[in-house]
């Protein structure tokens, strides 16, 4: 799994996570966004899943506005 930052062109301006290994169905990665990174009006978060077991894991993305 990969997390990007990306501009208001959609280029990347960080790479947040890379690597994240795929720990399987029933299990759940967090990350703490608004600690790491400020995304600004019209920018965006991408996240890069690639299925690699016999099941595939859900991926719930939530970002919060902190101000």
């Amino acid at each position: 799994m990969k997390v990007e930052h990306l501009d208001t062109t959609d280029v990347v301006k960080e790479t947040i996570a890379t690597g994240v290994p795929n720990i399987g169905a029933k299990s759940s990665w967090e990350f703490d966004f608004p600690a790491m990174e400020k995304v600004l009006t019209n920018e965006k978060i991408r996240v890069t899943y690639t299925n690699t077991a016999s099941e595939a894991m859900t991926l719930f993305v939530v970002l919060e506005q902190v101000g």
